[in-house]
């Protein structure tokens, strides 16, 4: 177990700390197959693109919460990049799907069932952390510490597949990764709020780089078309819009985004109607619900969410 101020160990399926090597550093030490040309490097490990990724072993996380945590720097030019992906069966809840699709937004699915961001990344080119968890029958996206989408799902089903690292399945636009990766986490368990906020210390992480740069200038290590100041890294943040996303099961209605957003929730029973507003909703904890009781007795019913106000300053990492 690590030190209580430095990230959690506890329940680690796999850890790639990808700094120095490409190995599992987690209790069981999975053996990884390497593809291409994938190399650690100055503190970080470059993926070149096509036809280069890494595959471990099966990993089982089916019907149990998990986290997936990773740093990534994405420097190519396209828009749909693969981080991890679990091929059991294309078919639903058989396949875990960890993404960045069109306007490079992250995506969390179980194949059809999925969860899209509302927001992309705010650089190419620059390290941002990310976290892909199942807890509590909710798909959730953290990035930079902070909650951007959950929804409701049904428990992943995926059995016997190869858990590969920026690998693409051949479909959807989607494209081995290009870029840079640190610090993989696979965890057989949820990450509370506390521990996402320590292994996202974008400090800690770009001064660790800075110096293992300093020593071998001609590498970088990640950071030759990154931000290297945390200033600079904090400014992108504060400049992307970061929008509110509105998910249903059933009469159960979700509106995830930062806090503190305040929203107010409307809704029409044929679009060339005028909206109504069913009720003003303030998002204290990156995601507020909303039971819509009259759903059930409609044959058919819109939603749409109007941003009130937005305090990113009063928001708690």
């Amino acid at each position: 177990t690590a030190d209580a101020a430095g990230p959690p160990m506890d329940g680690l399926l796999a850890w790639l700390p990808l700094t120095d090597d490409l190995r599992d550093h987690g209790p069981q030490q999975l053996p990884v197959k390497v593809a291409g040309s994938v190399q650690a490097m100055d503190g970080a490990t470059r993926f070149p693109g096509s036809g280069n990724h890494l595959e471990l072993p099966h990993i089982n996380l089916k019907h149990r919460e998990f986290a997936i945590a990773f740093w990534v720097n994405v420097t190519g030019e396209e828009n749909g990049y693969v981080f991890v992906d679990q091929a059991g069966m294309d078919r639903c809840w058989q396949r875990l799907q960890v993404h960045l699709r069109a306007d490079f937004q992250p995506f969390f699915g179980f194949y059809v069932d999925d969860l899209v961001a509302p927001s992309s990344l705010p650089s190419r080119g620059g390290w941002h952390h990310l976290v892909f968890q199942y807890v509590n029958r909710r798909q959730q996206i953290w990035m930079d510490g902070r909650l951007l989408a959950e929804r409701v799902s049904p428990p992943l089903e995926s059995r016997f597949a190869p858990t590969f690292v920026g690998r693409t399945p051949g479909w959807g636009g989607l494209h081995d990764l290009e870029g840079w990766m640190r610090d993989l986490r696979i965890y057989g368990r949820a990450l509370p709020a506390t521990e996402i906020g320590k292994l996202s210390d974008r400090a800690a992480l770009l001064a660790d780089l800075a110096r293992r740069a300093a020593g071998n200038p001609s590498g970088a290590g990640g950071l030759s078309r990154a931000a290297t100041s945390p200033a600079t890294e904090a400014a992108a943040l504060n400049a992307v819009e970061i929008r509110p996303m509105l998910s249903m099961v059933g009469n159960q209605l979700t509106i995830s985004g930062p806090p503190v957003q305040i929203y107010d929730l409307q809704a029409t029973p044929a679009l060339d109607q005028a909206w109504q507003s069913l009720q003003v909703l303030t998002n204290f904890t990156g995601s507020v619900g909303y039971l819509d009781e009259d759903f059930r007795h409609l044959g058919e019913r819109f939603f749409r969410v109007k941003l009130l106000e937005y305090r990113p300053a009063a928001s708690a990492r």
